[in-house]
């Protein structure tokens, strides 16, 4: 998977980025951002993802993908343009409950992440609207837990019947959660199962159905926290 990852010391002074590497550590330790260990590299030496720095595409994101294209030479390597033909942006998941008659669903929310088109088509997620989605609770612990960050597809109403089973984002009584939906055709209802064995399986029966749908299933933990 052809992520974008960058160190501190690459950004000191950049994008909005404070001036010395101790307020970019600490920015960075505050906001959570994630990180990995530089593999190869004595000591703790940490690499951050590019969606934990910036929120959106715009002038800032282009100077940083500019930068990441840079040979040794300061040369580009290919076009900011030519980039974004090889990947593809990825945005997190937004769902407006104001109406509850006439919920919206969309994927232009601030927080983004950067996979490459290759990495999608390699998971067969190519034909699905993708987005992103941090978990917020430990109900799904040791699957998912709080502060993970997911990659989902957009629920199709219309493929309702196809919901049989696997982890999905739903929406019921008014609470967004993440959970694991289990089909029982007899009853026509649908069980809905946290992994944390602390919180307890409740039903959806047809006649509670107005208050529930489904909105996204899950198709990766990309990152633990």
């Amino acid at each position: 998977m052809k992520e974008l990852w960058i160190q501190l010391k690459d950004i000191v002074g950049k994008y909005g980025m404070p001036s010395t590497i101790q307020g970019v550590t600490y920015k960075a330790k505050t906001e959570n951002w994630v990180r990995r260990r530089v593999s190869g590299v004595k000591g703790r030496v940490y690499e951050y993802e590019v969606s934990a720095i910036l929120n959106k595409r715009n002038k800032k994101m282009d100077e940083f993908i500019e930068d990441y294209n840079m040979d040794e030479n300061r040369q580009l390597k290919k076009p900011v343009d030519d980039f974004f033909k090889d990947h593809t942006i990825i945005s997190e998941l937004k769902v407006d409950t104001s109406n509850i008659e006439n919920i919206k669903i969309s994927t232009n929310g601030k927080a983004w992440i950067i996979l490459s088109n290759e990495f999608i088509e390699r998971q067969g997620l190519s034909n699905v609207k993708l987005a992103t989605l941090t978990a917020i609770d430990d109900s799904m612990s040791d699957t998912i837990k709080n502060g993970d960050t997911l990659l989902v597809s957009i629920h199709n109403d219309t493929e309702q019947s196809k919901v049989l089973d696997g982890i999905y984002i739903i929406l019921f009584n008014g609470v967004i959660m993440v959970k694991r939906l289990q089909y029982n055709p007899v009853q026509a209802s649908y069980n809905v199962i946290s992994d944390n064995q602390h919180y307890d399986t409740f039903t959806v029966t047809p006649k509670e159905e107005p208050s529930f749908k489904v909105i996204a299933k899950l198709e990766r933990v990309l990152s633990k926290k």
